[in-house]
């Protein structure tokens, strides 16, 4: 096209523009009549300027653009101003005391205070659910796979004194059900608290994680299934959510020859439908989403009508050392966060035979099926062949770990329950209670968190001899600050601080 003709097919666009902005009120080539008039483009090159004559500066010290970002300035105040945010320019590459911006380059007001390089940022990870029109069995797309749910257990990956959250250690905690808050209908097992694997509809702040000082409820879950219907979000709590992983573990001293019994109560309300389209149906990992192998991935397309569903399931194991964990790659490494575990860091699950654990129980849908029913009890005993197998493992410090796990697929629940239909009824995916070894009874979940022995208590100075642990591990987030000096920097527009 020659450039003549695209300025005047240009400048019809303008006029016509012009033109029909005349019917919605006075004509702003001349204030004395109404309706349309046609113009030339002389006449729109006149309006044009006209404009353009209009524009001025504000008066005084004011600037016309007022930035607003972190400060080159320390304006600090724990209480006011934490994240050292104000008003100023924008000169990226210089150092301007007024400059205002997050260009990640200065530590103004928070680094000594926090140690958090994001300054202030929260940097999230989304489920990846687009097919590009393709089908793939779920082993060639296992991302979809990682427990997405467990984003409510979110914590910035960055070392300490910057490690901030915006949700709990794990999901399951002692809870009153009815006897606080609003929404849960349920009641306790027995006595007036449960261990709960469920959150509270949003808003309901009446039981808080005392680690993280977030409010057991759907707002840890804001950045997990956001999208919804006309009506708002497909979420519906209370209950609980799609992907999650979530384990409540106990350490029990033992001597070579014994047995071990263990009882408790328990309910559950969790569905047991799987997604079967080809494209889309998909597993789960078993220990940690590290290696796509057998044992470890679970493959829903393989499994066919045996995929895997939401469960309850509890097992016995020897404890993991958190100086070295032998992951689902054959790598050995420390345990990164202590307090947010994946499952071959909370039992050694991937050393072989001489290793062994045990699954003791696991169920699957709703027990009992009338809510009115009383609540099922389990009573198992561990042979001393079984306990001696677990206590002979390499390294093992006289203990075998109980684990009390809910591990759920990647849809239908509370969190989708406005597009699937499905719904807990607020009872959540697990509520046990009354758990007894070899005749102590070592969980009624009666105390609140952290208030001694047998209680639920997450700080790292609480051994799990003592006290219940409840741990989830969140997806890995990768946003983070690096020198550009360690990167590969190749912008067509220059060098960083380019004009």
């Amino acid at each position: 096209m020659k450039k003549p003709f695209l300025a005047l097919l240009l400048l019809v666009g303008a006029a016509a523009m012009v033109a029909g902005s005349a019917f919605a009120g006075v004509d702003e080539i001349s204030t004395n009549e109404l309706g349309n008039k046609l113009v030339n483009a002389n006449t729109v090159r006149e309006l044009i300027n006209s404009r353009a004559a209009k524009l001025g500066t504000s008066a005084g010290v004011d600037p016309d653009t007022v930035w607003f970002g972190h400060s080159y300035t320390n304006h600090f105040s724990a209480t006011t101003n934490y994240w050292n945010l104000w008003t100023g320019v924008n000169q990226p590459g210089q150092v301007n005391p007024n400059n205002a911006i997050w260009d990640w380059n200065h530590s103004t007001g928070f680094g000594a205070v926090t140690g958090d390089s994001l300054a202030g940022w929260w940097p999230t990870r989304r489920a990846y659910g687009l097919t590009g029109g393709l089908t793939f069995t779920d082993d060639q797309r296992p991302w979809w796979a990682f427990d997405m749910g467990n984003v409510g257990n979110y914590v910035i990956n960055q070392g300490a004194g910057g490690k901030r959250t915006v949700g709990v250690v794990g999901y399951w905690h002692a809870d009153p059900g009815a006897g606080a808050g609003t929404g849960v209908t349920w009641s306790p097992i027995a006595g007036t608290k449960s261990a709960w694997c469920g959150l509270r509809q949003h808003g309901d702040n009446s039981i808080k994680d005392l680690i993280t000082g977030n409010s057991f409820n759907q707002t840890v879950l804001e950045m997990q299934g956001e999208t919804g219907g006309g009506s708002g979000t497909n979420k519906r709590f209370p209950g609980y959510t799609n992907a999650m992983d979530q384990m409540l573990y106990r350490d029990i001293a033992l001597t070579l020859g014994s047995t071990l019994n263990v009882s408790f109560l328990y309910r559950t309300r969790m569905s047991t439908d799987q997604g079967t389209a080809a494209a889309t149906r998909t597993g789960w990992f078993h220990g940690d989403p590290l290696a796509v192998i057998s044992g470890n991935f679970i493959s829903s397309s393989a499994a066919g009508a045996t995929s895997p569903v939401d469960s309850f399931s509890v097992y016995i194991g020897s404890p993991v050392n958190d100086a070295a964990c032998r992951y689902s790659d054959g790598v050995t490494r420390p345990v990164f966060d202590a307090q947010r575990r994946w499952f071959s860091e909370v039992l050694r699950i991937n050393e072989g035979s001489g290793v062994p654990y045990y699954e003791i129980f696991g169920v699957a849908g709703s027990n009992p099926a009338d809510t009115l029913s009383a609540s099922p009890s389990v009573n198992v005993t561990a042979s001393s062949t079984i306990v001696n197998s677990i206590l002979n493992s390499t390294g093992n410090p006289g203990r075998v770990r109980l684990v009390f796990r809910v591990k759920t697929n990647i849809s239908f629940s509370d969190a989708d329950s406005r597009a699937t239909g499905f719904t807990s009824a607020t009872r959540g995916a697990a509520i046990i209670d009354n758990v007894v070894v070899n005749g102590s009874t070592i969980g009624d979940f009666e105390g609140v968190e952290q208030s001694g022995i047998n209680s639920i208590d997450n700080r790292a100075g609480a051994t799990a001899v003592n006290n219940w642990k409840s741990t989830g591990k969140p997806p890995s987030i990768w946003f983070h600050t690096e020198d550009l000096n360690n990167l590969t920097y190749n912008d067509l527009c220059g060098p960083p601080n380019s004009p």
